[in-house]
This record gives structure tokens, sequence and C-alpha cells, in this order.
């Protein structure tokens, strides 16, 4: 079946050339008008819009039969698109919003997915305008032309000019992903197309925007043990140059737009920064219906549990301020309740969580003490209600590992590290990937300790189980390199470090971003090595946006960023640069 994710035929001309955005039609309309035409024709909000309209078929479908008898306001011929035949402001107008989407969707999940952004934005659905592809285009011309051949003035060039225009007119695209987790959108080249042109026209806005349902599947998967996991797994397999076509020329054209452009890699980043930012604000949005569907949140556990959930996404986006303010609000309320008495086991646990998120929160500011005082709250409450092997307790072992590290209480940190590894292997099994999780801290802390060559085995030991269980694009693989590259450079095998930590770089870019703070510290450590070998300049370039990564996300005194800047400033006196 021939997917039709395009917004404009490439045979015929069938938008009118205008002044201002063309007109859309109402989401009032979608929700009030279309679906009962379309249910009075034997559909349902269940039916794609290859269902609704078979442009193959000569009998007119829920689309062509409402303009069947109107003349078209382009062309002066009989047919007109859907728009055309609309009437009232209540349910058309100029268009302010832009459809993106596949004809395999259904209606029904796109008129949510509209009404769903009007609430969100607080914006009224009667005077929300969006131009459809399949309700704005001419669909009578299109079938024509799907009969006929492709003629030389329906060129790509056309289409691609007309698209532009279209994104400049309207200036807002809302591109509809779907399902969540593995979008059918991305998949396919128009639709690339149509991200790549968006991207690369100024002041255009680009949303992604899902259905509902969609929504409450991805905070309810999210939410699980391994969310987070196969969100980083399905994040790292966005290949824009896999997307598939029915016109196999269109999609080499399409491909050789992008390595022209901003090339694959580039495009890859973007996409997957639109899809964490997408995924982001969903998560946000679900605490907001809960809000809103819950008047007295003071002693909810069930809205405790949803804080501390999305807190850890938030603290992995590099959203700090946000995933504290979750963190703090889901304590607040079962401490109120264990006052009482009242905290299940279950929610003992899950306060046991929260205090080790808030404690990982903490030490990423570089607050060592707080993050302590925080495992060892974790520590306590989670004593009376763990197993004998409990997985929770190795997970607050080596945080304490972690945060006595970075206080360089080295013997007691060996000691945690110890425990927390024979907890994994016990609760999971020896070949588990968090063993590998388990083994690195103690690699890493061997290392700090002098004990270098046993830290090097320990890594390769790490990096094997890595890429069996994890795969070479995984955070965890990408995190192990890293380690191994910071060893090698202790060692002086600096040019043994670069590949590794050039390889975690590849990976960190591609899962977190350019400028997230993880990608940030494997800059910082590019730059110190290129120190090391002398190569100044390049050295300067890594180490300044590691520096301007650390200072917009947590900010110039932080740690971390403190460590960058007394780089520069060394690499700087290497070049002759006087500080400002």
């Amino acid at each position: 079946m021939t997917l039709f994710s395009c917004c404009f035929s490439r045979k015929v001309k069938i938008s009118a050339e205008s002044e201002g955005p063309p007109a859309g039609v109402s989401i009032h309309w979608l929700k009030h008008g279309f679906i009962k035409e379309a249910i009075s024709m034997g559909r349902s909000e269940d039916s794609n819009i290859y269902e609704m309209e078979d442009l193959r078929s000569t009998t007119h479908g829920v689309i062509r039969t409402k303009g069947k008898n109107t003349i078209c306001p382009r062309d002066g011929k009989m047919g007109a698109a859907y728009v055309d035949c609309l009437k009232g402001e209540d349910n058309v107008g100029p268009a302010n919003l832009m459809l993106s989407y596949g004809w395999g969707y259904s209606i029904g999940d796109i008129t949510d997915t509209l009404l769903d952004y009007c609430q969100s934005n607080e914006l009224d659905p009667k005077r929300t305008y969006v131009w459809i592809c399949c309700l704005c285009n001419n669909q009578h011309r299109v079938a024509a032309s799907i009969k006929g051949k492709r003629d030389s003035e329906s060129t790509f060039e056309e289409f691609q000019n007309t698209f532009h225009s279209r994104v400049v007119e309207i200036g807002h695209i809302v591109a509809l992903m779907c399902p969540w987790d593995k979008p059918i959108y991305i998949t396919r080249i128009w639709c690339i197309f149509e991200l790549y042109v968006a991207s690369q026209t100024p002041d255009c806005k680009l949303t992604i925007a899902m259905p509902p349902r969609e929504k409450a599947r991805m905070v309810n998967v999210l939410r699980q043990p391994a969310g987070v996991e196969n969100l980083y797994k399905n994040l790292a397999a966005t290949k824009v140059e896999n997307a598939n076509a029915t016109e196999e020329l269109d999609r080499v054209r399409i491909l050789q737009m992008v390595r022209n452009g901003p090339g694959y890699n580039g495009l890859n980043m973007k996409v997957n920064l639109l899809l964490r930012d997408w995924v982001k604000q969903g998560l946000l949005d679900a605490l907001k219906d809960y809000t809103r569907e819950h008047n007295d949140l003071t002693k909810d556990t069930k809205y405790a549990n949803l804080c501390n959930d999305i807190a850890k996404f938030m603290r992995d986006q590099g959203d700090l301020d946000e995933a504290s303010r979750l963190n703090t609000d889901a304590i607040a309320i079962f401490e109120a309740v264990e006052e009482e008495g009242n905290l299940s086991n279950t929610d003992q646990r899950a306060l046991a969580d929260t205090y080790n998120n808030l404690g990982l929160l903490y030490k990423s500011q570089g607050q060592y003490e707080k993050a302590k005082d925080e495992f060892n709250k974790a520590l306590t409450i989670g004593k009376t209600v763990w197993s004998e092997h409990d997985y929770d307790a190795a997970q607050t072992y080596n945080n304490i590992g972690l945060v006595l590290d970075d206080l360089k209480e080295y013997d007691k940190a060996l000691e945690a590290y110890e425990e927390a590894k024979q907890l994994v292997e016990k609760s999971l099994g020896k070949d588990h990937p968090h063993v590998a999780g388990a083994i690195s801290n103690i690699a890493y802390l061997l290392e700090k300790m002098g004990r270098r060559d046993e830290a090097i085995e320990k890594m390769k030991e790490v990096i094997e189980l890595d890429e069996k269980n994890s795969g070479l694009d995984h955070p965890d693989t990408a995190n192990s390199y890293n380690i191994l590259g910071v060893i090698l450079s202790q060692k002086g095998d600096f040019d043994e470090a670069l590949v590794q930590y050039n390889k975690a770089l590849v990976v960190r870019e591609k899962v977190f971003g350019k400028n997230s703070t993880m990608a940030a510290i494997t800059y910082h450590n590019i730059g110190t090595v290129l120190y090391d070998l002398g190569k100044y300049t390049e050295a300067l370039e890594q180490l300044q946006h590691a520096y301007n990564v650390y200072a917009n996300g947590v900010g110039a005194d932080h740690p971390e960023c403190k460590v960058t800047a007394s780089y520069i400033e060394m690499v700087n006196k290497k070049l002759g640069i006087t500080a400002q």
C-alpha cells in the first residue's frame, strides 16, 4: 500500500498562490463535523486516511464526496478541495498550524492529538485552523494525476518550493508521532523531508505531538524498570538514512539534500533532540493532567510515585531544577504519610528510591555531603523493607560508594562498591548488565588508588559485558569507553585513550545530544588528552564546548566546570592567549 506522508501532489498544481496563510480546517470541525460525515459513510474514528479516501478508486470517499459538485476556486473546474466547501469561522479560517503526518494514521488519533494540543496550550479549537494535506489539497486533482504520468512540470523542485512556501506562510508545524516509542513518522522519507525543511527555515516553530492514549502509554512504559533504557535504545536507532519512500527517486534526492546540508548525523541529532523534548513535555503534561483530576495531593502517594519516576527522566536529561522540585514534592508527601504510620511497604521502598534519586541529583551538582545524607536515609529506611539480596540495596550501596569516591574516602568507597557488586550478582546473576556497571566503578576507583593494571583488566571485562548485553550504541557502553579512556590517559597511553573517548562521544551525542552534560564530560576528556599531546588549538575547542555546556547546565561554580576552566587557562597560556 502506498503511504502518502507528503503534503502536496508532485504532479499537478493543487494549491493556490496566495498572500498570507492558506485556508485551514478548524480542529472543532474535525471533531464535530468531519468525523460525523465519516461515520455517516460507514467509516469510524479508527479509520485511517487511506480508508477515508482511496485515491486509486473511481468511487469517491469521504473527502472527495464533499467537493465533487463544487467548482474549484483555483482552476475553475468541477471538483474542489474539502476545505473549499466549509463555511463559517468556527469551521474554516487562515491556517495557524500545519500538520505533518502519515496517511496511515487514524482520523481519531489525528483529531485527539490536535484537541489535546489545544487544551495543553489553552487554545480555542474553533479558532485553531490546521492545514492538513488530505483536506486542503484538491484530492480530485491528485486522484487524476495518479492515473497519468509524472510530467516534467511536476518535479521534485516544484514540490520542494511549494512545501517551503507553506512552511513560511504558516510558520508552525505540528508533527504527529505514533506510536510513541517507534513512530512510523520517522521511517517515511517525506516526513523526514518535512522535518528537514522546518528545521532549516528561520522562525519556523516545530512541535511534536501524540494522541493522549499514546501519552498515557508512554508514561506507563517509562515508569517501568527498563522504560528509560528502552527509550535510549530507540533514540540511538534513529537513522534518517534508512527512511522508506514509495518513489526511490524521491528518497535519493531527499537524502542528497540532507547530505549536502546538516548531514545524516546532524539531522539524526536534530530528530533525537526533538524526540527527547517531546517525551519530556509529554511527561510534564501527564503531571498536569493528574493535578487537574485530583484536588488534594498532600498525602497522595500515587502522585508522589509519579513525581519520583518522572524526576529520574528529568535528571537524566539535564533538567536538574525540575527533577529537584519533583523529588522534593514526592518526599514531602511520603514523609507526611509516614508520620501518620500509614506508609505501606511498597511506598517505603518508593521513599528510599526517592532519597536515592535526590542524592544523585545533589551529587551531580557537586553537593557531596548532602548527597551522602540522602543515600544514608535511603539505606536506613530500605533495610526495614528490603530482602536479603535486594537489588535496591545494591543500588544504594553503589550510590554511597560513588559519593565517598567523590569525597576521596577511597577505602570506604571500595567497601561499598564491593558490597554493591556482590548484591547485584546474587540478585540478578553474574552475567547481568548491571554487574558490568558495578565492576566499572571498582575499576575506576582502583585507578585512583594507583592500581592501574588491575583497573584496565576490570574495564576490559566490563566492555565485553556491555557490548554483549547492551550493544555498541548504548549509554552504558559509552560510559565504559569513557572510563577506559580515563585510565589509559592516566597511564600515559594518550592515543588509545583518544580512541576510547571518541567512541564514547559518538554514542553520547546521538543519545543525549551534543549540548548534554554527558557529552560535555567526554569533550572535556578529549580536550585534556589533546592538551597532553600538544595539540593546543584542538584542545581549546573541545574544552570550550565542555565549559559552555557545564556553565549553562549546572553553573560556573560547579566543580566540573571549574576543572574545565582551569584547563582552558592552561591551554591559553600555551597558545599565548591573554585572559580577557
